[in-house]
């Protein structure tokens, strides 16, 4: 519990799924401004949380519902989800870190005294540049992308059939 408050603390959340019986069911999300991380663990039994886009990989990070009686399925799917966004996360952070990085050496490199900030053109070079270096890398992340999103939809059609059991046998 710990470490998912100390994961929590990370960001704020700023939209969670309206928790009425109308909409719960089709996903829909409302605007909240603020959450305390005392209310998080109690909101997700009812809402998917949304947060702020992260700081250096510009993601938003989903919190799924996790209702007080889960299922299996339903923690396998939800588990899964979380790995396949931690993996996301982690590449468009490392990503985004040598982009600034090499950006900067870019600008260190070709700016001068009368003209210390370098207009669209001279940085479509290194944009250029940085996506031909990069293109194998893109395509290889392109490609584990939907390997990981395909291989949920089973086990989101699992916990979705693990739910619906639930509703029916109350």
């Amino acid at each position: 519990m710990n470490s998912l408050r100390s994961a929590l603390s990370k960001f704020r959340p700023k939209k969670l799924a309206k928790p009425t019986r109308d909409n719960q069911d089709k996903g829909q999300i409302t605007t909240v401004h603020s959450i305390s991380a005392e209310d998080l663990p109690r909101i997700r039994e009812t809402a998917t949380v949304v947060s702020d886009p992260q700081d250096v990989s510009n993601l938003r990070r989903v919190l799924l519902t996790t209702p007080t009686d889960e299922t299996p399925s339903e923690r396998v799917y939800r588990e899964a989800y979380e790995g396949v966004q931690l993996w996301n996360h982690h590449y468009w952070t490392e990503h985004n870190k040598l982009f600034h990085k090499q950006r900067n050496d870019f600008i260190k490199l070709n700016a001068t005294i009368e003209e210390p900030q370098l207009d669209a053109e001279r940085m479509s070079v290194f944009y250029r540049k940085f996506l031909d270096d990069n293109r194998e890398k893109h395509w290889r992340y392109n490609l584990e992308w939907y390997r990981k999103h395909f291989g949920l939809l089973p086990l989101d059609m699992k916990a979705r059939l693990s739910r619906l059991r639930v509703r029916l046998y109350r």
